[in-house]
């Protein structure tokens, strides 16, 4: 029954409509102007039936009881008399109605937050993706939202129900699951390529500064160089302890979604921790007393030379 006077009552889903998204809400199909359409055509095809069949009062056996005028009554047109049945009719579509306009406010509510991810889909391409600059923590954002999709996607209701409706969601779920294993799938050796990539260019910048560091010049015009470098270091410092550090954490992210690493990229990154370390432990603060030393140095040589 679609006239049910509660509309908490539970009843028996007789139709089921398919949500979707569109360009700018959740959609329903068949639209409600077309569902009401249908149940009209359906209701006309029903009572057509009727008509369709031979009258019981053409029976020949019946011929001395039949009416006097010519004609018969059509179904639909004798319903329409029936008062009761008229009324009746009236209600069903009411509440059907009624129930069809508290479908989509319903669908809009379960749906519409997954407009992120259906958006993302549309304006996503694999091969043009690719072909972007990455770096480390532009990929790390990127896999950070598809995690997002897929906790969010997790909670996803395939079905609702409103009277006799029944909301249909399992199509759009299906079709917004595959986007964050898609991406995340692209994501991977973009990201191991970038790892790779960032770790060699730390590895080498900590290296070069090592050596310059270690270096003990005596001449001025070399310490002034020396001190220049000093300077570029310092400056450099917590620069590259991040860049370690997001490394590190690249390597992390990589694990805990099961990608294996290379044994080279393993040895790669335990150079780099061994390189900072040689770098804020011994070569940064080694230098700095050198210079300061060599500073004093001069100005005591200066002070002798006045006296």
């Amino acid at each position: 029954r679609v006239d049910a006077a509660s509309p908490r009552e539970q009843k028996k889903k007789l139709f089921a409509i398919t949500a979707r998204l569109g360009p700018q809400e959740v959609l329903l199909e068949p639209s409600r102007e077309r569902f009401l359409e249908v149940f009209h055509e359906t209701y006309k095809d029903l009572t057509g039936v009727a008509d369709a069949l031979p009258p019981v009062l053409a029976s020949p056996a019946l011929a001395a009881h039949r009416p006097s005028f010519d004609g018969l009554v059509s179904m639909p047109r004798l319903l329409s008399r029936h008062r009761p049945w008229v009324l009746y009719m009236d209600s069903t579509l009411k509440n059907l109605t009624s129930q069809l306009r508290e479908a989509h406010q319903l669908a809009a509510e379960t749906y519409g937050p997954f407009r992120k991810v259906f958006e993302y889909k549309n304006q996503w391409n694999k091969e043009a993706f690719k072909q972007r600059s990455h770096s480390i923590e532009s990929l790390s954002k990127e896999v950070e939202l598809m995690v997002q999709f897929q906790d969010s996607l997790s909670k996803f209701r395939v079905q609702r129900h409103v009277g006799v409706l029944a909301i249909e969601g399992r199509q759009l779920r299906d079709e917004l699951q595959t986007v964050p294993s898609t991406v995340l799938t692209c994501i991977w050796p973009l990201m191991q390529s970038s790892v790779r990539f960032e770790g060699i260019r730390v590895s080498e910048r900590l290296e070069k500064l090592n050596q310059e560091l270690d270096e003990r010049p005596s001449k001025v015009p070399a310490l002034e160089a020396y001190s220049h470098v000093l300077e570029v270091a310092d400056h450099e410092e917590l620069t590259l302890e991040a860049s370690v550090e997001q490394i590190q954490g690249a390597h992390r992210l990589l694990r805990t979604h099961g990608i294996r690493l290379l044994s080279d990229d393993h040895v790669l990154l335990e150079r780099l921790l061994t390189q900072l370390h040689e770098f804020s432990s011994a070569s940064l603060p080694a230098a700095k007393g050198f210079l300061a030393q060599k500073r004093r140095e001069q100005r005591l040589l200066a002070s002798e030379e006045l006296v």
